[in-house]
């Protein structure tokens, strides 16, 4: 979620992307898959783009931080909790797909789809209480 602070749209869109790739290459080698960086970031961009709202909630917050302060508040904290629920459901349905004995090669978008989808909002829940923790615990 951090990566969602870089002020400049896109920039902070591909660094969201290298943080995805990089969860997926800790899972396929925890998983003992062969991993392919270009298999994966089309994986991604597949799964992600089943659902049109999930798949324009990340860019669209980006591009508000064009807009001074207004925009760049919004635009930061709409990212943040989109990247982190993405971020969450991606894992997930990943770390299900392997222990179950897949790999990246039979990895299905369409049979994960609906997975995705919910482990999403799931992800959204999670983004939330973590930053309800955060404000309460003391430093």
């Amino acid at each position: 979620m951090g990566v969602c602070l870089i002020p400049v749209p896109i920039i902070d869109t591909m660094a969201l992307t290298r943080v995805q790739v990089n969860l997926l290459r800790n899972l396929s080698e925890a998983y003992g898959i062969k991993f392919s960086r270009y298999k994966v970031k089309n994986l991604i961009a597949t799964l992600v783009g089943r659902s049109l709202i999930l798949s324009l909630s990340v860019p669209v917050a980006s591009f508000m931080k064009i807009i001074p302060v207004v925009g760049q508040t919004v635009g930061s904290f709409g990212m943040s909790v989109s990247a982190g629920a993405t971020t969450y459901a991606l894992g997930k349905v990943f770390a299900n797909h392997f222990a179950s004995g897949g790999t990246l090669q039979d990895f299905n978008s369409d049979e994960k789809k609906e997975d995705y989808e919910n482990l999403v909002k799931k992800g959204k829940e999670v983004v939330f209480e973590l930053n309800k923790k955060k404000k309460t615990e003391p430093l």
